[in-house]
């Protein structure tokens, strides 16, 4: 509940809104959009008639350094610019979503093309979730939602443009559910308020057996439970790797605060017996992710709720621990020390993984910024007193989640505002093309003058077997999840 990933604390303090599903997106106008093959595009926001407009191109799409002529077709305006090293080029107009445009390269026609609008390639509320959606992974070509608020995992067919709810997994009631990892014919959740970890037999969609902290009088419907003592504590993300299962535990007190360094638990997949127990560097353990064989667990400290605006805690600051999968031992520790001047700028919520592996991105819960960290080297890049900007270190419209694209541009869901960033991971900037604008994801976006907004949140790249280039969205408040179809924009 320390961490924004909980919905439920969202609500409480005042961000809760009902929304209504805003329906399906619109249609593009009549004009052809640019061949997606060309690498060229014309984008803009949304519909109208007074909407800045940018023609550009992808890199590679012409050779660099040649002269680009872009005409509007329908006003005659022509802007020129000269491509850049990388064949790249994007000169800005004013004009009509129903406008075309053309591109000359050194006199020579290139393409012609109309206009993509980017509220146009979202189409919101094609499925419901439960109460508070915490998780989206994707298996064996189907996507699992988990519940928390609902105690339940959804698993859905996103295939061929579709959005199928297949089967539902049921757990205890009062479980909490947060995350999912699959191995073999199995899937393990880890059970926030319940000091859990459930088994689910995959081919069943059933729980086969319940692992508890201490034994539980009724694990319906839940078959089998096998107790460790002690083994979690507020357990959180799940890691599978080498035939273990790696748990990250918060250990929080009863107020929900650090009740010293967090822990992970290590359990056998086969026998389902505790490995070990491994103590993390600093509390709130909550985050993993595997980098290079290794386990990076992120101890995301804690923040005081007492007072408005909210600060950092200064007693529990976070950092990030290497876990070395073959000794079950934290080989090196990468602090986090935190800035008096920022004093907000803290709680990471999310890790995201650099395409190649050489850094990740800290997305934070209290503002729109992130940390960085070279994995490398196992150092920091971009800490509190100087991290990435998002939004900005003032208002509450949170970096929720963050994916990165195969071409190294990640799409961050901004919470407060129902919009999808673009984010340049080769040179840490926001708005790079083919994304010079946010994508309008949800209610608040597309209707700025309303008062509530659906809570963009988690975001899921379908696998690549799926054919297409659609991303999922999960929302917060009005629990529905829409599809971002990126076709126009890239080829499958």
């Amino acid at each position: 509940m320390k961490r924004f990933k909980f919905i439920g604390y969202l609500i409480l303090i005042g961000f809760f809104a009902i929304s209504c599903d805003s329906g399906e997106g619109g249609e593009n106008s009549d004009s052809e959009p640019f061949p997606v093959e060309s690498l060229i595009l014309a984008i803009t926001e949304t519909e109208g008639n007074n909407e800045v407009i940018k023609v550009g191109g992808l890199a590679g799409s012409v050779p660099p350094g040649s002269t680009v002529d872009v005409t509007n077709l329908n006003t005659g305006e022509t802007r020129s610019t000269v491509s850049l090293p990388d064949g790249s080029f994007d000169p800005e107009f004013t004009g009509s979503t129903d406008d075309v445009f053309e591109v000359v390269v050194d006199e020579v026609f290139v393409a012609q093309g109309g206009v993509t609008v980017l509220e146009n390639i979202v189409d919101q509320g094609i499925a419901n979730t439960g109460m508070f959606p915490n998780t989206l992974k994707n298996f064996a070509g189907l996507t699992y939602v988990v519940n928390s608020g609902s105690n339940n995992i959804q698993v859905f067919d996103f295939n061929n443009g579709g959005s199928n709810l297949v089967n539902t997994i049921v757990l205890p009631p009062g479980s909490n559910p947060i995350d999912i990892s699959f191995v073999g014919n199995e899937a393990f959740v880890s059970n926030f308020v319940n000091q859990s970890m459930a088994v689910i037999d995959l081919n069943t969609n059933t729980c086969e057996t319940l692992i508890t902290s201490t034994e539980i009088e009724d694990i319906t419907p839940c078959i089998n439970q096998v107790v460790i003592e002690n083994a979690f504590d507020e357990p959180f993300e799940i890691v599978i790797q080498d035939g273990l299962v790696f748990v990250a535990n918060n250990n929080f007190d009863d107020n929900f605060d650090p009740d010293g360094p967090g822990f992970v638990t290590v359990i056998d997949i086969s026998s389902l017996e505790l490995v070990d127990i491994i103590t993390a560097s600093a509390g709130n353990s909550a985050l993993m992710e595997v980098i290079d064989g290794d386990i990076y667990l992120v101890n995301a400290g804690d923040v005081n709720f007492e007072t408005f605006p909210f600060t950092c805690n200064t007693s529990f600051p976070p950092s990030i621990d290497i876990i070395d999968t073959e000794s079950l031992s934290v080989t090196s520790t990468i602090s986090i020390p935190l800035d008096e001047t920022n004093n907000n700028v803290c709680l990471p919520q999310f890790i995201t993984v650099s395409p190649d592996e050489s850094s990740a991105y800290l997305g934070l819960g209290l503002v729109g910024a992130l940390l960085k960290i070279d994995t490398v080297n196992n150092t920091l890049l971009r800490g509190t007193e100087d991290p990435i900007i998002i939004t900005d270190l003032e208002g509450l419209n949170l970096p929720s989640d963050m994916k990165i694209l195969p071409n190294g541009i990640g799409l961050i869901t901004l919470f407060n505002t129902d919009q999808v960033a673009g984010f340049d991971t080769s040179n840490d900037t926001l708005n790079p093309f083919p994304f010079p604008f946010p994508i309008p994801a949800g209610i608040s976006a597309t209707n700025p003058e309303l008062d509530f907004f659906d809570g963009t949140q988690f975001l899921l790249l379908l696998e690549p077997e799926q054919n297409n280039t659609d991303v999922i969205v999960s929302t917060g408040l009005s629990q529905i999840i829409s599809r971002i179809t990126l076709d126009q924009i890239f080829s499958p």
